[in-house]
């Protein structure tokens, strides 16, 4: 028998648990309304450039070991997606 694998051909026991997936950033529309995504944005990206370059060490009953971090996915619905991309934010219904 085959070993199951996600749509990239990746081995399911090689992915992420849910455990490992966090909510780094929620944001009210009305304070983007009175800010920028640069600005909304700009502390998570310094945190995430943080985590990759340096990481973080954590004592372990092992020793200390160091750990680096990447942003992988963005999770958004289509009009925010779309703002922080710069596309069209502009959506009607009905046919195209």
């Amino acid at each position: 028998m085959w070993p199951s694998t996600t749509l990239l051909g990746i081995f399911i026991q090689n992915t992420a648990p849910m455990c490992w997936i966090f909510l780094a950033l929620l944001v009210r529309q009305q304070f983007l309304n009175e800010s920028s995504y640069h600005a909304v944005l700009q502390p998570v990206i310094r945190d995430l450039r943080y985590l990759e370059e340096t990481g973080m060490t954590v004592l372990r009953n092992v020793g200390i070991q160091s750990f680096k971090g990447k942003l992988v996915s963005l999770s958004a619905d289509n009009l925010s997606a779309h703002a922080i991309g710069g596309f069209q934010q502009h959506f009607h219904a009905g046919r195209v």
